[in-house]
């Protein structure tokens, strides 16, 4: 396991030419407990808790100075970079998709903490509007791209490529 922290000086030395200015890593703000409770607030009550055993409606109903206190130790987290265990732990379950009882005929889905939850809902909301101004529309996170709409444009690469003869290569 790599032990130092890589460093973003001397990857832009080496890559920068291929680095949009836009792209470069910024800092988050500090995680604003309004936001946070607000994101909680905007769930139905009905959500299902993960293994800490929180209910939405019982996360819903925490004073202010509860938040505030959660805002500070997300902050840590954050700064740290290591979730506490129970925070990463989930509830597995297998959801059918339509077409059967087999193992290959369900997903699974796992079921994490809400406050786990609303911290990553919170911190999407705050990430997109930067992601937007780089990421390439023909990517998967790209607002209004199905998936479907990326795997066909993505066939009809590779097909086109078969048929020139030419070379093709792809990361995942």
């Amino acid at each position: 396991m790599r032990e130092e922290v890589p460093q973003w000086g001397p990857f832009l030395g080496r890559y920068g030419k291929h680095v949009r200015k836009r792209a470069t890593p910024g800092r988050v703000a500090k995680v604003d407990w309004e936001k946070l409770k607000a994101k909680v607030l905007a769930s139905p009550e009905w959500k299902a808790g993960g293994l800490d055993a929180w209910t939405m409606g019982e996360l819903q109903a925490l004073p202010d100075t509860w938040w505030k206190r959660a805002a500070e130790l997300l902050d840590l987290i954050e700064e740290e970079g290591r979730w506490p265990t129970a925070h990463l732990q989930a509830y597995l379950c297998f959801i059918s998709k339509g077409c059967g009882e087999g193992p290959l005929d369900q997903r699974p889905l796992s079921i994490i903490t809400l406050l786990f939850r609303a911290w990553a809902g919170m911190r999407l909301d705050e990430l997109t509007p930067w992601s937007q101004q780089w990421i390439h529309n023909s990517c998967g996170a790209a607002p209004g791209q199905s998936a479907e709409e990326i795997w066909t444009r993505i066939a009809a690469k590779v097909e086109l490529c078969l048929k020139r003869k030419c070379p093709l290569a792809g990361v995942s």
